[in-house]
């Protein structure tokens, strides 16, 4: 979201600076922008991300281990 916002200010400012349109009348699309990102960030697919962290204190979910035999006494 940091990157789209300031992205979107510097036009922005950019139109202001050449007189093509003021900050004033403007600002509102940085909102727009926002939102945007807002909805595209929460309908889109998260396969291939990483899991999210574990919260501090808690343990990972045990790893299955193929060295770890079970014995059968008989």
């Amino acid at each position: 979201m940091g990157p789209v916002v300031l992205i979107t200010l510097g036009v922005l400012f950019l139109l202001s600076e050449f007189a093509v349109a003021s900050f004033g009348r403007t600002w509102p699309i940085l909102l727009i922008i926002i939102g945007l990102v807002k909805v595209l960030g929460s309908t889109a697919g998260t396969s291939g991300h990483p899991p999210p962290p574990s919260p501090p204190g808690s343990l990972p979910p045990p790893q299955p281990d193929d060295t770890q035999k079970q014995v059968e006494h008989v």
